[in-house]
């Protein structure tokens, strides 16, 4: 009985862990989202100011050029603050013991962001594989009602 309370508290901990570590690349990548803001800005010098007050030749860039450049930055922008919302996302997950297959799924996705995703990604998998674990994500919540009593007979 004693190894049991004692892998659910390890068990426990290490959910702690993951999620902490969900909140700050979460945040990370938030903070490296601002970095598609910088690109589009640059984009939108290019397209208007003007080549007499740069010293290139007008003919060196075509005006579609800082286009290009805003279009990337603003993909940047929402891809990664897309990305810090899943992983915001999957830390409440883990909180609340529920979307395992989501959490796994969106590690899978992280092992990208050498090294920190890769090493947050493989102790994803190495908690989430375990049974004890998993055993954790399949015991339902219990069900409350609008006012915060429990459904049938609060």
């Amino acid at each position: 009985m004693i190894d049991l309370e004692r892998q659910h508290a390890i068990d426990e901990e290490h959910l702690k862990l993951l999620r902490i570590g969900y909140f700050v690349s979460a945040g990370i990548n938030a903070m490296y989202s601002l970095m598609g803001l910088l690109y589009a800005t640059i984009g939108l010098w290019f397209r208007f100011v003007p080549r007499a007050a740069t010293s290139q030749k007008p003919d060196e860039m075509p005006p579609e050029f800082g286009w290009f450049i805003v279009v990337f930055g603003l993909c940047m922008l929402v891809l990664l603050l897309g990305l810090a919302a899943l992983k915001c996302r999957a830390a409440r997950c883990l909180a609340e013991r529920r979307g395992r297959a989501f959490c796994m799924v969106l590690a899978a996705v992280c092992c990208v962001g050498f090294p920190y995703g890769t090493l947050l990604s493989v102790f994803t998998f190495l908690v989430l594989g375990r049974p004890s674990v998993a055993a954790l994500f399949r015991q339902s919540p219990p069900v409350q009602s609008v006012s915060g009593g429990l459904a049938h007979g609060a």
